[in-house]
């Protein structure tokens, strides 16, 4: 991380991975140590919202993303149908799966990149003849961070709409 460029604390930055590490160590809860730890996340890096997903595959090897946790859906349309699919499968079940692999969400898995960013998602949306489901927050820059264990992709972290645009040597 290139502190300076950021402009964080690097004590800061120790904390909070300390505090993600704490959180970790006693989990009884994944979505809520998933949610803790996205907040701290998020907080830090100034970013408007963001996710932590795990990558799994099915019974009939189909990969797909489990949301563990989610912010900035609180700011939906409350009649939109993504409203209605955000409240029943991610806040009655603490999950969400998404299984199009077509999307920003299946990017790294599909390019087997280190990290995808998207300065200007709307260009990048119209060039690929992609947009959003309808009542979907507006997403302006997006980054999405892997998480691997032993080189092997379990994950990922994705951030949107931080004030900087972003860049790979930052991460």
């Amino acid at each position: 991380i290139t502190f300076e460029k950021m402009e964080l604390d690097p004590v800061q930055i120790l904390r909070t991975i300390g505090n993600c590490l704490e959180k970790t160590r006693m989990v009884s809860n994944i979505h809520e140590t998933m949610t803790e730890i996205l907040e701290e996340i998020i907080k830090l890096t100034d970013n408007k919202w963001g996710f932590i997903a795990e990558f799994m595959i099915d019974e009939k090897k189909t990969p797909f993303f489990r949301y563990h946790a989610i912010t900035g859906f609180d700011q939906l349309d409350k009649n939109s149908k993504i409203s209605e699919f955000y409240n029943e499968k991610f806040k009655k079940h603490q999950k969400m799966d998404f299984y199009n692999m077509d999307t920003f969400h299946g990017y790294l898995y599909n390019k087997h990149e280190d990290i995808f960013i998207c300065n200007d998602v709307q260009k990048y949306m119209q060039e690929f003849s992609k947009k959003f489901p309808d009542g979907h927050p507006k997403i302006e820059k997006f980054m999405a961070i892997p998480m691997l264990y032993k080189k092997e992709f379990i994950g990922m972290i994705g951030l949107a709409n931080n004030i900087r645009k972003y860049e790979k040597k930052e991460v």
